[in-house]
């Protein structure tokens, strides 16, 4: 759901602003008094070189052989390359002055009261949320620059990565971006200075105290210049690979042209788009700025925030980019120095590479569609690789669909679900700010939440979920279709599909395309048997009416399952992000880890679900091929009867083996009210276990199966051995094909089956429409 800024807001920035000169006594966080996220920075340490490889200048950047630390504003020495990794989606140029008048005002009261950082921000959502007019105090956009691009060459000039490195007679650059459709379109300046002092005019419309400058497009160089006097860049060369999403401009300059010069080089670059005759750069610029650069490489202290182009564009709107001038050694270069890092505490704009089916190189949804995706990261301190990390995925509002909305506008998130608890914040784009998770915002999921497990040191065993609204319908969503991956589960003022439901009947109001009737994930909530569910819901919700999520709770409830459902009065959509306190769900989070082998198993499928995410908002051309057929030790589960298309097609699968013990646990009701872990006023009801025993192990399950044609059972996941004889006890309503994976000697004596066949590692039963009992024993 969208943003509306209360009136409070903007009352409590005018009056906060207006208090410039005042230094408010240290305390706790306030709603609008907020420590600031700080961004991470990485720790290099030189390791072995490695030789570097021969560049060709061919657009074709295979030859690049360094590796990225894919953290945006990072950069290292690797096989001789200085790598530099840049933000993604901050290609806004210059300021054009309206927030430069607005940080007039406020960065000396952050100065002086770190805290009142989150006026900065509020402004944003002002602006950009709420279409708020007027002073640029109370009015902004997510982005500092505003660069007018024309739309054909928007992101053509958004760097993913800028790469320095040196041969025998020549400095080499590469610059790939996230988008790259047309030569010449993207125009890159690179910049050399060599000797201290200087004040040159350079293209784009500012001054450097770089010597040289080179700008160049295509596969030309369009200027080169001198001390601000044009020269002949002869020996230079340049190409430029747009195809596919390689999106790639290479650039050797000749030693010889720049000696004398100093073994380290301070050196920058940035990019802008080619004007209409092919001959320089594009006049961007809006406001009183001049600059038409639109990224600027090397930027290792940007504040966090939605765009991470602060001070890019404060530099550019003032006429420099000298602050972003890297010292950079070319004998490091040529000797092939490489450097190994580890991660800094703080919050990283973490790049991936997708290789999804709906990679594009276009917009939507505020976000970019191309090959390089990224996510929020936060690392907390005293985090190490090699030691497992808990962590906690964060799915951001239908708001400016950007990963950073927590970390830039709802710091406590950071805080307290991130610092204190010493988790790991993994915060999807979705891809834009509408997806609501299904398609294109499935995909990101995915890859983000594969990424991140295959890059940081995360405990499989206590990653926890949590979204607001959009994000909290995330939570359903995601927690319900892969409840073994998540420990516990928090979705804050989230609708129960994609739209609206008042707890009763249908759904209403579908939102950006969604099916409300089979998005409703009311249907799923079997699926939570092992995922704990904490639900925060305000009783004056004006886009998520409060009798939906309270009928989602009681039904948690009345399977018996451990949850909780915190109403909190007074509380509108929009509240408890300002309010930004999540303590009460913090500390219900820590008392769950997952059990990945659990007893007792229930997985419903559901086909018309998994139509929807396989095709909503999926690009023309795109196939998706989603199977959420598994949980736990069941896999492979498919539907019997009923169209796939059809919301009444459900099959379900609930089971319970005894191979470990079966724990006696028994439901107990909880209730509570605000407290220290949260000061807002809240009524709270729920429901834990307790756990009593457990009965001694036995070589049976019990299976009941409904509408289910296949099921496949990992024997070992559910303790069960194939040495021993095995039973099992299995109620269908039809026919259904059981592939039981574990390893006999020679093929089992199979009774009670329907039929049976066995291959190494498989056993394969049918059982009928009645109650089996099954019996497996060695041979």
């Amino acid at each position: 759901m969208r943003f509306r800024l209360p009136g409070l807001i903007v009352l409590s920035l005018a009056l906060v602003a207006a208090s410039a000169h005042a230094i408010l006594p240290p305390g706790p966080d306030l709603p609008l008094l907020t420590a600031e996220t700080q961004p991470g920075h990485i720790v290099t340490r030189d390791a072995a070189s490695r030789t570097p490889s021969a560049k060709v200048i061919d657009g074709d950047p295979s030859d690049w052989i360094g590796t990225p630390a894919r953290l945006g504003g990072s950069a290292l020495y690797s096989a001789g390359e200085y790598v530099y990794q840049d933000f993604l989606t901050d290609d806004h140029g210059a300021d054009d002055g309206r927030d430069v008048k607005r940080l007039k005002t406020l960065d000396p009261l952050r100065a002086a009261e770190p805290r009142t950082y989150k006026l900065d921000p509020v402004a944003q959502v002002a602006g950009d949320e709420f279409g708020i007019g007027g002073p640029p105090l109370v009015s902004a956009q997510p982005q500092y620059g505003d660069a007018h691009l024309p739309g054909a060459l928007a992101h053509e000039s958004d760097i993913e990565e800028a790469r320095v490195a040196a041969d025998g007679t020549r400095l080499l650059f590469l610059v790939r971006t996230t988008g790259m459709t047309v030569v010449p379109g993207t125009a890159v300046l690179v910049l050399i200075d060599t000797a201290p002092g200087g004040n040159y005019q350079v293209p784009g419309q500012i001054h450097s105290g770089a010597e040289w400058s080179f700008l160049a497009a295509g596969n030309a160089i369009l200027s080169a210049r001198h001390a601000g006097t044009a020269v002949t860049c002869a020996g230079c060369d340049v190409a430029t690979d747009e195809g596919g999403f390689t999106n790639a401009m290479e650039i050797a300059i000749p030693r010889a042209l720049i000696d004398p010069a100093p073994s380290v080089l301070k050196i920058g670059i940035a990019t802008g788009v080619v004007n209409s005759g092919g001959t320089g750069l594009a006049d961007v610029s809006t406001g009183d700025a001049t600059a038409d650069l639109v990224n600027v490489a090397f930027r290792f202290n940007e504040p966090v925030r939605i765009r991470m182009d602060r001070e890019q564009a404060l530099a550019l709107h003032a006429g420099s980019m000298d602050p972003f001038l890297a010292p950079i050694d070319t004998t490091k270069l040529l000797d092939g120095a490489t450097q190994t890092f580890t991660l800094g505490p703080g919050y990283y704009d973490r790049i991936y590479e997708s290789h999804s089916p709906v990679d594009r190189e276009e917009s939507s949804g505020g976000e970019y569609q191309g090959m390089f995706q990224h996510y929020g990261l936060y690392i907390p301190t005293g985090y190490k690789q090699g030691t497992a990390s808990p962590a906690t995925v964060w799915l951001h509002p239908r708001s400016d669909g950007n990963a950073h909305l927590a970390a830039a506008w709802v710091p406590g998130i950071i805080k307290q679900l991130g610092e204190e608890r010493h988790n790991i914040i993994i915060s999807p784009s979705a891809r834009g700010s509408s997806t609501w998770y299904v398609g294109r915002g499935q995909e990101d999921f995915r890859e983000s939440w594969d990424d991140a497990m295959a890059s940081f040191s995360i405990d499989p065993n206590r990653v926890y979920l949590a979204g607001h609204s959009m994000g909290g319908f995330g939570s359903y969503l995601i927690g319900l279709l892969y409840p073994d991956r998540f420990a516990a589960a928090l979705p804050i003022s989230g609708p129960p599909t994609q739209g609206g439901w008042l707890g009763v009947g249908k759904g209403i109001a579908p939102q950006n395309g969604g099916d409300v009737d089979a998005e409703m994930l009311f249907n799923l909530v079997e699926n939570a048997r092992n995922l704990p569910y904490i639900i925060y819901q305000g009783l004056n919700d004006e886009l998520v009416f409060w009798p939906g999520p309270a009928r989602m709770a009681s039904r948690f409830i009345q399977l018996g399952y451990r949850a909780r459902f915190y109403t909190f009065p007074g509380q509108d959509h929009y509240a408890p992000l300002i309010v930004d306190q999540w303590g009460e769900a913090a500390r219900y989070f820590d008392s769950f880890t997952r059990d990945p082998d659990p007893s007792h198993v229930t997985y419903r499928i559901w086909p018309a679900l998994t139509h929807i995410v396989d095709t909503l908002g999926v690009p023309s051309g795109a196939t998706l091929d989603y199977h959420f057929d598994r949980a736990y030790w069941v896999s492979g589960l498919t539907t019997r009867a009923g169209s796939a298309t059809d919301v009444a097609t459900m099959g379900t699968f609930d089971a319970i083996t005894y191979g470990r013990g079966l724990p006696t646990t028994i439901p107990i009701p909880e209730a509570g009210v605000a407290g220290v872990n949260q000061y807002y006023p809240y009524a709270m009801v729920g429901q834990n276990w307790v756990t009593l025993g457990r009965a001694a192990p036995k070589n049976e399950a019990t299976l009941t199966l409904t509408n289910l044609a296949t099921a496949t059972l990992d024997l070992a996941r559910m303790g069960l051995h194939t040495q021993n004889p095995l039973t099992l006890d299995v109620t269908a309503d039809g026919t259904t094909v059981l592939r039981l994976l574990g390893t006999w000697a020679s093929p089992p004596v199979v009774t009670g089956a329907a039929s049976s066949s066995y291959v190494p590692g498989v056993l394969t039963l049918t059982v009928n429409a009645v109650t089996t009992h099954v019996s497996v024993k060695p041979a």
